[in-house]
């Protein structure tokens, strides 16, 4: 070999391709030219080797969303990695939900643009005389009432005894001392900037087994968790133009649990093996199934999106009325579809919308909004358990009937029989 090209091979620091070590020996490459990144890259694939960048250069210029934002986002987002879409802001999917094939009219109660259905009436009227607290407190806690609230007056505490309310004096104690551990926890995760799953555990679920437990029960009515309750079909999904509407989730219900083996359950389990995804919601959670759900809750922490949340409400409750249609049609049943209430809280404050579909069947009206109460004081704690009450009182009078009537074609003389 001719002596300077071997000094050259060599030598150290000549001819060095990008990437080889001192004095090590140059491999001739092709040159490639790179590719243009792809404006349908999926954003969430590992970055090839050659892209990466040291943290620093590829930190964020700017404020990263909120982590508990961003993750409760995402799980209630169905995805994939093949079809993405750019992001739309929850208030624009708002703005587009009022343009869909169904469309999705928030109103709000008392302004006069719609009627207020008729068959909410008693609901809102009873709901609403709530929130003056006459008559929250039994009489059995009064003294201990009378010490941690400063006040003992007749005009918070029952003259009567709600024949639903077959608990005890002891009974009332033990939640007096609950509703405390409630308040104080809904407070630790309002000074803590807790996330909602905390909420939901710690202040939320508490809430609903007080309300529920005993009689109402007994009475197969009870909550169920819907955190990971994905809407099983996408025709289900609102139509909604220039935006590909997607599964989203919320996070309790309240439903009709039948017992299981009665008559009701039976009939139930019947109607799920002529369904395609064997189950009478629309979600196919395996712990729904045979559980019809009558009232839907999204939760957000304080300072979460309340847009979001109400997105979330609207995609929900749309997929529920087209499942409804499905099954009315099924049996070929011209029956009209009733009202859905909604829960929607923000950290303590508790609020009502009541939905409602249009005799034609291409608008759901929301009447927005009834305050329930609050978990940062106990008469605010007592009037949301009161509330959810009513609310199973009218699962178990109205919607049972119109559901086992309407679904299940019993007619209203068998429906008692189910039980």
């Amino acid at each position: 070999m001719d002596p300077l090209k071997k000094r050259q091979l060599t030598s150290p620091g000549k001819n060095k391709t990008e990437g080889a070590t001192t004095g090590s020996v140059p491999l001739r490459t092709r040159s490639r030219k790179a590719p243009a990144e792809s404006i349908f890259e999926d954003p969430d694939q590992t970055s090839r080797a050659s892209r990466i960048k040291h943290p620093i250069d590829s930190a964020p210029k700017l404020d990263a969303p909120d982590a508990e934002e961003a993750s409760e986002n995402a799980s209630n987002t169905e995805t994939t990695s093949t079809s993405r879409q750019r992001s739309i802001s929850p208030r624009k999917v708002r703005h587009n939900m009022t343009l869909a094939e169904v469309a999705v009219i928030p109103v709000k109660i008392g302004s006069g643009d719609v009627d207020f259905p008729a068959e909410a009436q008693e609901l809102y009227h009873d709901l609403h005389r709530l929130q003056s607290h006459h008559g929250l407190l039994p009489q059995s806690i009064r003294d201990r009432a009378g010490k941690e609230l400063d006040f003992d007056e007749d005009f918070y505490y029952k003259v009567h005894t709600d024949p639903a309310d077959s608990r005890h004096a002891s009974d009332h104690t033990r939640i007096w001392q609950d509703i405390l551990d409630i308040r104080d926890a809904a407070r630790d995760c309002y000074v803590e900037d807790s996330p909602k799953s905390t909420w939901n555990m710690d202040v939320n679920a508490p809430i609903f087994r007080i309300a529920l437990r005993g009689y109402w029960k007994s009475q197969e009515i009870w909550y169920k968790d819907l955190t990971s309750a994905r809407i099983f079909d996408k025709d289900l999904l609102p139509k909604v133009p220039g935006y590909a509407a997607r599964s989203k989730m919320v996070d309790f219900g309240i439903v009709i649990q039948p017992r299981r083996l009665s008559p009701l359950w039976k009939k139930i389990v019947e109607k799920c093996k002529t369904q395609p995804y064997q189950t009478i919601n629309q979600t196919d959670a395996p712990h729904l199934c045979k559980s019809p759900i009558a009232v839907s809750m999204e939760v957000k922490r304080n300072g979460g999106n309340v847009d979001e949340a109400l997105v979330q409400l609207e995609t929900w409750v749309t997929a529920q009325y087209n499942h409804l249609k499905l099954l009315l049609r099924s049996v070929g049943s011209a029956a009209k579809l009733p009202i859905l209430p909604l829960l929607q809280t923000q950290g303590d404050e508790w609020r009502l919308i009541i939905a409602e579909m249009n005799s034609e069947g291409n608008q759901i009206i929301l009447h927005c909004n009834i305050r329930l109460g609050s978990t940062d004081n106990i008469l605010g704690i007592y009037q949301i358990i009161a509330s959810i009450q009513r609310l199973a009182k009218w699962i178990s009078e109205e919607y049972r009937r119109w559901w086992t009537s309407a679904i299940l074609a019993y007619d209203e003389l068998d429906v008692q029989t189910l039980r």
